[in-house]
């Protein structure tokens, strides 16, 4: 598995996860809205793994997103790995991030990256209507 600079072309041809459909607006105008310094792609030969970075809100304070394809599961270690190290490594004292409510292993990922919860439910959190769970990370 390598990390590479995100470009939106990958958000828009990502076979994305069930548990993560209707959580984003998958259009062209927001794909190219989370290109940045801070923002990359997962692959294993061919095949998108994942995306994901820190949007920086303002200095000191980011929002953390990823979106992981079916693919991703099986290179889960390397990923977190990889995950974790941009995120030691990010300037931001204060990260933040959403999980669906009702995804167990996307709260238990955030945990591992050492994010605490913060809201039980934010409602109406999402483009379809789902509810949020909000995390932090602070340095």
């Amino acid at each position: 598995m390598i990390m590479v600079p995100y470009k939106a072309e990958h958000m828009l041809t990502l076979q994305v996860q069930q548990a993560q459909r209707g959580t984003f607006p998958c259009t062209l105008e927001y794909a190219k809205s989370a290109e940045g310094p801070q923002t990359w792609t997962a692959l294993e030969g061919d095949e998108l793994l994942g995306i994901g970075g820190v949007m920086e809100i303002w200095a000191g304070r980011g929002t953390v997103w990823s979106i992981l394809g079916h693919g991703a599961a099986a290179h889960f270690t390397e990923l977190h790995r990889a995950c974790r190290k941009i995120l030691d490594d990010a300037p931001q004292k204060r990260l933040e991030s959403d999980c669906l409510c009702s995804f167990p292993a996307g709260h238990r990922w955030l945990r591992m990256l050492g994010f605490r919860l913060e809201t039980v439910r934010a409602r109406a959190y999402y483009p379809d209507g789902s509810d949020a769970s909000l995390y932090s990370r602070v340095k």
